[in-house]
């Protein structure tokens, strides 16, 4: 799964982000050929004046053609409003204040309302963690997936139907033909989460933004769906960006991995190294609860004291400090920048002391 890099140190700005003018370590070697998303020093803020406070600040990363990048961390690290920035989709008050959202060929932080609606959907498919709530529950759930269809694609009633349980069946959804006319609320999760897919696939779309969507599922079936996405991104040529709590959930589908924390990126490089031999102290964390989890042993459960900053309105630290072990008085005066790491880069003054194999 290794990605190869390229021979460049970020530079750290003084709002707290990271001038990327070439490609970062950790991101994939392009060959001469531009990524299909490049999200560049991106900033989301929230409110105004002395209520304003930065939710995200500096990210970047890149995903190439086909490629698949697991975005990781805890909840309240802006991992979902990043890929919601990507389609338009934050919330007001909540807002793009920074940066550039380059996909094919057009700055989607800067895009009108009208390019973004065409983009979504068309060149970029969404499935969030909460099927029942992308569903609508009065209308079965082969129609909804038929006027998907009709909305992207210029075909018939009776071809969109065709297309649809074609879809379905695609989808590995049993029956789909009995299943075409049933409401949500007769399927399981598994099965609406399959839709939901079936959906964000009906435009064809280059890249698949999967947000958490594994969350509300039991173990079972969230191996199936993961399979069932590493399966679709192969047959596909999709890229793939998979947002997700978990480590080794993101390293068992993706090739690299991005890990945020408090709105900014920590590490970024290929998944197996980041999990065997991660570069930050965060993403050690991660790593050493999922650890913890998967043992299964009473009272062996490993977490991470303290909780995620919010509404932060200076960088001038290091904000992972105050959970932080190896943490000295240098990471409370300065923000540290990305630096190459053993699998990419990460923003530690500590690389070196991260423990190795902890998986």
């Amino acid at each position: 799964m290794k990605d190869g890099t390229a021979a460049c140190t970020p530079r750290s700005r003084p709002d707290g982000g990271h001038d990327v003018t070439t490609h970062l370590p950790g991101q994939p070697a392009n060959n001469g050929e531009a990524p299909l998303l490049a999200v560049r020093d991106l900033a989301i803020d929230i409110g105004d004046g002395p209520a304003r406070a930065s939710l995200v600040r500096g990210v970047s990363f890149e995903i190439g053609r086909g490629e698949s990048l697991g975005l990781v961390g805890e909840s309240g690290s802006g991992k979902s409003l990043t890929c919601l920035s990507l389609g338009g989709l934050l919330p007001h008050p909540v807002r793009v204040t920074g940066g550039s959202i380059q996909f094919g060929g057009m700055d989607l932080a800067a895009a009108p309302a009208r390019q973004l609606r065409q983009v979504r959907g068309r060149r970029i498919g969404f499935v969030f963690q909460d099927p029942s709530g992308a569903l609508d529950p009065l209308f079965p759930v082969g129609r909804q997936l038929a006027e998907v269809l009709r909305r992207h694609r210029p075909i018939s009633r009776a071809q969109a139907y065709r297309q649809a349980l074609d879809l379905m069946d695609e989808l590995e959804i049993p029956r789909a033909r009995d299943r075409f006319m049933a409401h949500p609320h007769e399927l399981s999760g598994g099965m609406k989460q399959r839709i939901c897919i079936a959906m964000a696939l009906a435009g064809g779309p280059d890249l698949l933004v999967a947000d958490e969507p594994t969350t509300a599922l039991d173990v079972t079936t969230e191996r199936a769906i993961l399979t069932l996405l590493a399966r679709l991104q192969a047959d596909r040529g999709l890229a793939l960006l998979l947002v997700t709590h978990s480590l080794p959930v993101a390293a068992s589908v993706a090739g690299r991995l991005c890990v945020m924390y408090a709105g900014e990126v920590v590490e970024l490089g290929d998944a197996v190294t980041c999990l065997d031999e991660p570069g930050h102290p965060y993403t050690e964390a991660l790593a050493a609860s999922a650890r913890s989890l998967e043992a299964a042993r009473p009272g062996y459960l490993t977490g991470i004291p303290g909780t995620v900053p919010s509404r932060i309105q200076d960088v001038t630290r290091c904000l992972f400090a105050d959970r932080c072990p190896y943490a000295t008085d240098e990471c409370r005066r300065r923000h540290p920048p990305l630096a190459p790491s053993r699998g990419g880069v990460a923003a530690c003054v500590h690389i070196d002391r991260t423990r190795r194999a902890v998986w």
